[in-house]
């Protein structure tokens, strides 16, 4: 049985957001940055990531909003999509200034955004993928298509045969190393859940930036995964419908995490 949720009862609302300058316990871990952050709080006790770190953020318009999340679901829930998730991960695992999402020449290499089918479909595939050729083409950057294979070797190789200069793929990459590195850990976070949720990259990093729109990152989606129904004959349209449905909540909570955690 679930326990009660104390919203409920006379002890008032379970969670508080409050000043770490006003916390009821120490915090030294989040040294020189408690003095502008903002913590929640239940029964007395900071609440704390699964990496046993404070809960706590600079933006008081994030917290408050995890304090809702959590007392609508009835607890701190870990599942994705939801602030509270995204907040432990950038605590737990995100270092800005750092790309810790591994070699940048890997994440090119996996991405399905650069690895469209070969067929009639490209020509449906490419129209819902405007909004990424466009970033490419103001930043002077090679619009790559490498043959659909989980093999990186076999993609270099065909880089060599197709004529194309080692050159431009490492400056593609390096594009994007120098991105990832600049991104503000939140903007990291929304990458993070990208290729982790929806393992798409380019489209993760415009989502991030805001290059794109939610609906633009979810005709992306949909196009890089051949989930275009009338195109693709093993795709329904309810099939479409519902992974449309999916990534647009994903990608909303997405962006909201960004924005929250920028504003002051």
């Amino acid at each position: 049985m679930p326990k009660k949720n104390l919203s409920q009862s006379a002890l008032g609302p379970p969670y508080h957001v409050i000043p770490v300058s006003d916390s009821p316990e120490s915090l030294p871990e989040l040294g020189a940055a408690a003095r502008s952050c903002f913590c929640l709080v239940a029964e007395g006790r900071v609440q704390r990531t699964p990496g046993g770190r404070p809960l706590a953020h600079a933006s008081r318009s994030l917290m408050e909003a995890i304090r809702e999340e959590a007392e609508r679901t009835g607890q701190l829930s870990l599942e994705f999509p939801g602030l509270h998730s995204m907040l432990c991960t950038l605590i737990d695992y995100i270092e800005p200034g750092r790309n810790r999402l591994g070699p940048c020449l890997k994440l090119v290499l996996s991405d399905p955004t650069l690895s469209l089918c070969a067929g009639p479909e490209l020509v449906e595939q490419c129209a819902l993928l405007e909004p990424v050729h466009r970033y490419l083409k103001r930043h002077e950057l090679l619009l790559l298509n490498f043959p659909q294979s989980t093999d990186p070797d076999s993609k270099l190789e065909w880089l060599s045969m197709a004529g194309v200069e080692r050159s431009r793929l490492d400056a593609f990459v390096a594009h994007f190393d120098q991105q990832l590195e600049s991104l503000g850990g939140a903007r990291q976070c929304v990458v993070t859940y990208a290729l982790h949720a929806h393992n798409v990259f380019l489209p993760g990093v415009l989502l991030a930036l805001g290059d794109c729109t939610i609906d633009e990152y979810v005709d992306a989606y949909i196009a890089v995964h051949c989930l275009i129904a009338g195109v693709f004959a093993d795709t329904s349209r309810r099939q479409e419908q519902r992974a449309r449905a999916q990534v647009t909540a994903d990608a909303t909570v997405m962006t909201r995490f960004r924005d929250l955690a920028e504003a002051r």
